[in-house]
């Protein structure tokens, strides 16, 4: 219980920074925030998706490879995300103060940056390897 007080707190002061997922942003009619949040949904199916893939023998370099699609998407999701708040002619984080912008909108969405980028670079190397390896089989 205690674990979903907090990321429910979390949650609500994040709204507050970031306003185009509250009230103020549906109410104007700005898609971007719910699409992206359509894709949220997309992603996480994929992530359990690839996650169940390499748990078969069968089937394990194939979760590699979407787990590595899926991560990218990610990362490039969230760094869209931001972008768009800052290219927007009003940004919908524009009202929050240094505190509130790092605490609950920087370092969280900071974490969509940073451990996707891990994960796909820990895959591309898998992905490499195998790549290889199927390389020197087809050429002997």
């Amino acid at each position: 219980f205690k674990a979903m007080l907090v990321t429910f707190v979390s949650h609500v002061a994040f709204l507050q920074v970031d306003r185009a997922y509250g009230l103020e942003g549906l109410e104007s009619g700005d898609g971007f925030a719910p699409a992206q949040s359509w894709l949220n949904l997309v992603e996480v199916l994929l992530h359990w998706l690839s996650v169940w893939l390499m748990q078969g023998k069968q089937t394990a370099h194939a979760g590699d490879l979407l787990a590595f699609g899926s991560q990218l998407t990610t990362f490039w999701k969230t760094l869209l995300y931001g972008l768009n708040d800052v290219c927007r002619k009003e940004p919908w984080t524009a009202h929050s103060d240094p505190f509130n912008m790092v605490f609950f909108y920087l370092i969280p969405n900071g974490f969509w940056l940073v451990l996707p980028a891990l994960a796909v670079g820990q895959l591309g190397s898998r992905l490499l390897v195998l790549l290889q390896k199927a390389k020197r089989g087809r050429a002997a």
